[in-house]
């Protein structure tokens, strides 16, 4: 029974933090000829051949800006002002064939100063459009480049994330002693 109650709880810790375990993060950034933004992107769970980007910030000539999330994740929704139309689905695997965003893209929001950013893919090879709408204009119509790095992380915290968990594990098996970890 106790074997059966630490698989069971195995089972549902694992379901409890895959979307979590799933999600990646990114660096991205976007240059052109007169402007250029970077940030990070959250992104997980598969739509249309993409990820979800759950959240994310940039910060793009100087103003910050925060990714709006999809109320409906994977279709695509209108932004608030009306003035794009926005999936925020990533699409890493497609690399360097122009694919990296959609025609629909990723919405940037600086909702205090009731501002909206949109940078979308065109489907060519670094074909991306970047536009900005400020309260009823575009006041931004531009074209560049659009890039993303997954994050390296230190030999040092994965060190530690590995000696933490032989620590856990070391301690449960004492204080446990009569249940078995096999799976």
């Amino acid at each position: 029974m106790k074997t059966f109650s630490l698989g069971l709880l195995a089972l549902a810790t694992a379901l409890a933090i895959s979307p979590v375990a799933l999600a990646q993060t990114y660096n991205f950034s976007y240059t052109s000829g007169g402007y250029s933004g970077s940030g990070w992107l959250v992104a997980g769970g598969g739509f249309s051949g993409g990820l979800n980007v759950a959240s994310g910030d940039l910060v793009f000539n100087g103003e910050d800006f925060s990714l709006l999330a999809n109320s409906t994740p994977g279709q695509a929704i209108y932004s608030p002002s009306g003035a794009f139309i926005i999936d925020n689905l990533l699409f890493p695997s497609a690399g360097a064939s122009g694919g990296l965003l959609d025609n629909y893209g990723l919405l940037f929001v600086d909702a205090a100063q009731g501002v909206e950013l949109n940078i979308w893919g065109n489907g060519i090879v670094n074909g991306y459009s970047l536009y900005k709408w400020v309260r009823g204009n575009y006041v931004i119509e531009d074209s560049g480049t659009f890039n993303i790095t997954t994050p390296e992380y230190s030999d040092l915290s994965m060190l530690l994330l590995s000696a933490l968990t032989l620590v856990g594990g070391f301690i449960f098996k004492t204080r446990h002693p009569g249940i078995s970890l096999a799976f």
